[in-house]
């Protein structure tokens, strides 16, 4: 599959639902592509801000990993960086991750 995505022409969108995804999991091919001459953009859907008050699941989350209030924020700026470095084009969706989510009751 990558030598078919390498042999082809135009620009790439690669879809990542979490930060750093892309980057893990796909980062030598992101920068192969580059490489090669494609212009490569990656679209991370659920990269947006959590809120003005985090759940307690959110709390407890940022707790346990010891990150603060601005880790959505750290943590896009470093998606950024690392993607820029291997050549590709960084761009961060506004839905937030599941666990900045609430349900109707705001729970």
């Amino acid at each position: 599959m990558v030598a078919h995505l390498l042999g082809a022409r135009g620009p790439v969108l690669a879809v990542s639902p979490h930060l750093d995804d892309a980057v893990l999991s796909a980062g030598a091919t992101l920068a192969a592509l580059v490489a090669a001459g494609r212009p490569v953009t990656v679209l991370t859907v659920f990269a947006g801000d959590p809120g003005p008050a985090l759940s307690p699941v959110a709390e407890r989350h940022h707790a346990r990993c010891g990150l603060g209030v601005d880790a959505v924020e750290r943590r896009r700026a470093e998606d950024r960086a690392a993607l820029t470095r291997l050549g590709a084009d960084p761009r961060h969706g506004a839905l937030a991750d599941a666990v900045y989510r609430r349900r109707a009751d705001g729970g």
